[in-house]
């Protein structure tokens, strides 16, 4: 038996109690509970595009889910988060939660848990004009609730470029996170990290 979960470019794919998320870009796996709608449930239905999609198990037969999201226009694009119990159902706000909606572009959203039942997403963020992209963190509970700053707060602000961050939990419900870095003018040149 086969379930479909389906947010635009996002399809999750359950067999027995392994999900599989595939879109055009990337392809993530993990365990979850098999009591989802045969028809699957909708994570968003909002205006223009939502992708670039993260997804991992909430620990209780749940599924976090984050995404960059163009509602607000392909030039103001946010990033935004939502959370399924172990029967689909929507447990934040409907259409998610804001995650980061400061002006211009929030980019390319990256999700780890924080190990005490919420989450911590980190993105590339314009806000301080393109092309500079600097690099944001956001915590949230298991609620959906902003743990941290409204709209994040700055983990790398150099000059040039920074992003395409990767996470893994910390012991103190933190991250550590490294990301690509072009401070030096080559792009990728360097990989930075932060606690």
């Amino acid at each position: 038996m086969k379930n479909f979960l389906i947010l635009k470019l996002l399809t999750v794919i359950f067999s027995g109690i392994f999900f599989v998320v595939v879109s055009n870009t990337k392809v993530v796996g993990g365990i979850i509970s098999t009591n989802w709608t045969s028809n699957g449930v909708p994570v968003v239905v909002a205006a223009n595009n939502q992708w670039a999609f993260q997804a991992i198990p909430d620990g209780n037969g749940g599924l976090f889910v984050v995404w960059q999201d163009e509602r607000n226009g392909f030039a103001n694009r946010d990033i935004y988060a939502q959370r399924f119990d172990s029967n689909g159902n929507a447990l934040w706000t409907a259409n998610g939660v804001v995650v980061c909606d400061a002006a211009d572009n929030q980019l390319l959203p990256s999700l780890i848990s924080d190990r005490a039942g919420g989450i911590i997403v980190s993105w590339d963020d314009e806000r301080l004009g393109n092309p500079n992209s600097d690099i944001y963190a956001q915590r949230l509970d298991d609620n959906g609730n902003i743990l941290w700053a409204a709209n994040g707060i700055v983990v790398n602000a150099e000059v040039d470029r920074q992003g395409l961050t990767r996470m893994i939990p910390d012991s103190n419900f933190g991250a550590i996170i490294v990301w690509n870095d072009a401070r030096s003018g080559v792009v990728g040149d360097f990989q930075y990290g932060w606690s």
